[in-house]
């Protein structure tokens, strides 16, 4: 009989990426139907825990992630440490802002397009002549983000 292993890093990845779309869905329950210290507190380990994963990883994608993190983390122990819980609702237009500043950093002059490299991860024989379409559609992705932080930020401020 063959045993499939999996490593515990990558079932921590998985749990973890679960718990990222799950987010709001976790803090909107947690607060409503169980103590938000203890929910606080249970966000912080997961974000530490992730962010102990990524702390020695090098792409542009994982530091910003790491950094992330750490502010997520930051507030986390802020709201504990004065029982304001307001702050952990930041984290997803924090992850939005991150990630879409990656977006935007590559499109600087000299710089290549983050989603130009995804697809040459993706496919080896990339051509020179998809690098414009790359430029567009990272700059679809911009969008996507200014919109998800504005309806994220709405949501913060207004529910």
């Amino acid at each position: 009989m063959n045993v499939v292993k999996v490593k515990p890093s990558f079932f921590f990845k998985i749990l973890f990426s679960f718990m990222l779309i799950l987010y709001p869905v976790i803090v909107y329950l947690g607060f409503n139907y169980f103590s938000m210290q203890n929910t606080t507190g249970i966000i912080l380990l997961i974000l530490t825990h992730r962010a102990f994963l990524l702390h020695k990883k090098q792409t542009p994608l994982d530091k910003t992630i790491f950094l992330v993190l750490l502010i997520a983390i930051f507030l986390c122990l802020v709201s504990l440490l004065f029982k304001s819980y307001n702050l952990v609702k930041l984290y997803p237009i924090l992850m939005s802002f991150g990630i879409g500043s990656i977006f935007i950093l590559s499109l600087r002059k000299g710089h290549t397009p983050i989603v130009e490299v995804l697809a040459r991860l993706t496919d080896k024989s990339f051509s020179e002549s998809a690098i414009p379409y790359t430029r567009k559609v990272t700059k679809v992705w911009i969008v996507f983000f200014l919109i998800n932080i504005s309806i994220s930020l709405y949501t913060y401020m207004f529910s």
